[in-house]
């Protein structure tokens, strides 16, 4: 059983990769946080996640839905537990974020998994999406990657794979409690030009459906459950999603099997 969540498709793609070949369920967070969070779980069966890395650590509605989940076996814990998480860069200490956060379960993580995608974060200064030929590059190496994790994931063997490179304390632990205190106002920045040609392609996108149609335009919800995955901006076909006025010079970038 998978379970995952994903903003502009890139962990969506992994996920799904993962669950046809491990033939498991896949399950999108958003809609599940919203249920009972109950699961049965079969003697053998793998339990995983598979997320974005938002500033060198799990998106907050991951955590919070680790925190709910319960799951249906003779002692209360699965038999093997993995995550893998995609990221643009690298992942700072989010394997201790993440193991913190399944002790408090008394669950025990038999793998972890990092696989480079496409940057999709533009809402800072210098913070841009790829260029084309990183773009395809970083998607050609993930294919392989992501079927090295399934050879791992179909033997049940531990492994520990992530891509953590310079200052990771600082950047999980100082620098992330400061990004998620910006995404609480993040969707109230959130403006729509004249190109909008009102195909609701970005209520399909949000993940936390957040976004509703208003006399044929988009409007942001603004009730706190935006989670800043900026997935309705990089899915619009006119570029007519934007927030603030950074974005209107950054690109975008949203996986085309999603």
């Amino acid at each position: 059983m998978i379970f995952y969540f994903s903003g502009t498709g890139n962990s969506k793609w992994v996920a799904e990769q993962i669950a046809s070949c491990q033939k498991t369920k896949l399950m999108p967070i958003g809609d599940e946080i919203n249920t009972s969070c109950s699961y049965h779980l079969e003697p053998g069966e793998l339990l995983g996640f598979v997320f974005p890395v938002y500033s060198w650590g799990p998106p907050q509605i991951v955590l919070d839905f680790i925190d709910k989940v319960k799951v249906d076996t003779l002692d209360g814990r699965p038999d093997y537990l993995f995550f893998a998480c995609t990221c643009g860069d690298d992942v700072g200490y989010t394997d201790r974020v993440m193991k913190s956060a399944f002790e408090r379960k008394g669950w025990r993580l038999d793998s972890c998994f990092s696989v480079q995608m496409p940057n999709t974060y533009v809402l800072l200064p210098f913070f841009d999406v790829d260029s084309h030929d990183l773009e395809q590059s970083k998607l050609r190496k993930a294919v392989k990657k992501v079927a090295r994790i399934n050879t791992i994931l179909g033997a049940r063997s531990n492994s520990f794979a992530l891509l953590v490179t310079s200052i990771p304390w600082i950047k999980t632990y100082l620098i992330r409690p400061l990004f998620n205190l910006s995404l609480k106002k993040v969707d109230s920045k959130y403006w729509v030009t004249d190109d909008c040609i009102e195909c609701g392609l970005c209520v399909k996108a949000c993940p936390v459906h957040n976004i509703e149609m208003k006399n044929g335009k988009p409007a942001w919800k603004c009730d706190g459950s935006c989670v800043g995955c900026l997935g309705c901006y990089h899915r619009c076909p006119k570029h007519a999603i934007q927030n603030g006025k950074i974005t209107l010079k950054r690109g975008q970038y949203y996986h085309k099997q999603n």
